[in-house]
């Protein structure tokens, strides 16, 4: 049958039980329904769900490389707007790529770390991102090169995407489509933006008399075709998926406007009263301080401290600075939450506090973690010494730390 490869991918099965048919739904079809950019032979890889994680928060950071496009500048303020070196909104980016694509950039019968067929709808968007724009034609509206990648790159496809998303963001200025005072490290403030990754149109409108008035926050258990697209992304930022047992990311309950002050086109909106992270990882610890009191002669201290993030693939490192009685394990890793243990070593101390730090950097997190250890040596356990503190400077457990002579 000739022309079946014409017909949308949802037709095909029909057309071979029914040519006939087929063959004259297929003369009443407008053109753009069966032209989409990439053949049918297209493959690509689908990623591990660590690994479409980690992918979305390097791209949240503009780090996916130079052969994935650039993310622009991201405007903040209303009515006056300044271009900021920021990231994309990471915890956003995932739950809208769940939304679209649910983390697959290959055909959903292919299996974790397997090539098959891309995916794609019937209205040509492709892959985790579903990229749709741009997609309908062969080399039109996009460079055929970089169609290619959306289709065949998970990493490309995700970047684009993220591109996509601030791109909205963006044009909101021009359109009015603000919410409170614009600012992009608020994840309230990318209601419009969320809005426009899924067309700007009244389908969309929290007004719109398809959806149910009162309805329940969507939490990833109702019907998605009873919300709005931007409800549908909230939801599941509060309510990460759980498709092997365990939540993708940690929830985050991002408020809605009131859709009172939402009118027929866009405008601008108060903010929700609350004020939520866009960031993906928001790390701590179980402890900031470690104290142990000792007298000459014990054995070896340890302690247990939670490292608290993700959950998911997140490379951290732990770096002791200070006295060299002092270290850590392990020192590395690659998921969170984890757990690290503290490990003391008092012989050879003299009398005294000594204290070192443990300095925890978490890749994509915007802060350090630290965490004092103080070991103090007394002549009996427990007991008030009136010693001078030795406390160390800030530097690698190899280097010389001066002493302070009593």
């Amino acid at each position: 049958m000739t022309h079946l490869n014409l017909l949308p991918r949802w037709m095909r099965p029909l057309a071979v039980a029914f040519p006939f048919a087929a063959t004259i739904t297929l003369l009443a079809q407008p053109l753009a329904l069966f032209a989409c950019a990439l053949g049918d032979n297209t493959t690509a890889y689908q990623p591990t769900l660590i690994e479409a994680s980690r992918a979305l928060e390097l791209a949240a950071r503009g780090e996916l490389g130079t052969a994935v496009p650039a993310l622009p500048s991201i405007e903040k303020g209303y009515p006056a707007a300044t271009p900021q070196n920021l990231p994309a909104p990471c915890l956003i980016l995932k739950a809208l790529a769940w939304t679209e694509g649910a983390w697959q950039q290959a055909s959903p019968n292919v299996l974790e770390s397997n090539t098959g067929p891309v995916k794609v709808s019937q209205s040509c968007g492709y892959g985790i991102m579903q990229i749709t724009s741009g997609m309908q034609q062969p080399g039109a509206g996009i460079p055929q090169d970089q169609q290619e990648k959306i289709g065949a790159d998970y990493r490309y496809n995700i970047g684009y995407g993220a591109k996509t998303l601030i791109d909205k963001w963006n044009a909101g200025k021009s359109l009015n489509a603000v919410v409170g005072d614009r600012n992009p490290e608020v994840a309230e403030h990318w209601y419009y933006a969320i809005w426009g990754y899924n067309q700007f149109t009244f389908k969309n409108n929290p007004n719109n008399p398809d959806y149910a008035w009162p309805r329940p926050a969507f939490d990833g258990a109702q019907s998605r075709t009873g919300y709005p697209y931007q409800e549908l992304i909230l939801g599941y930022t509060a309510n990460p998926p759980k498709p092997k047992g365990a939540p993708l990311w940690t929830g985050v309950p991002v408020g809605l406007p009131d859709r009172a002050q939402i009118g027929q086109t866009p405008g601008p909106i108060p903010a929700p009263a609350g004020v939520h992270s866009v960031a993906c990882l928001q790390t701590s610890a179980s402890r900031t301080s470690v104290q142990w009191r000792v007298v000459p002669g014990s054995g070896v201290q340890t302690a247990t401290v939670t490292l608290n993030g993700g959950p998911g693939a997140v490379k951290w490192s732990a770096t002791v600075f200070g006295e060299s009685w002092l270290s850590v394990n392990p020192f590395r890793g690659e998921t969170l939450p984890a757990d690290l243990t503290l490990i003391g070593q008092p012989g050879g101390l003299t009398l005294g506090t000594h204290t070192s730090t443990v300095q925890i950097s978490v890749e994509g997190a915007s802060d350090t973690l630290k965490i004092v250890v103080d070991m103090v040596v007394a002549p009996q356990a427990n007991s008030y010494l009136p010693v001078i503190t030795r406390r160390s400077v800030m530097s690698p457990v190899n280097a010389i730390t001066p002493r302070i002579a009593p």
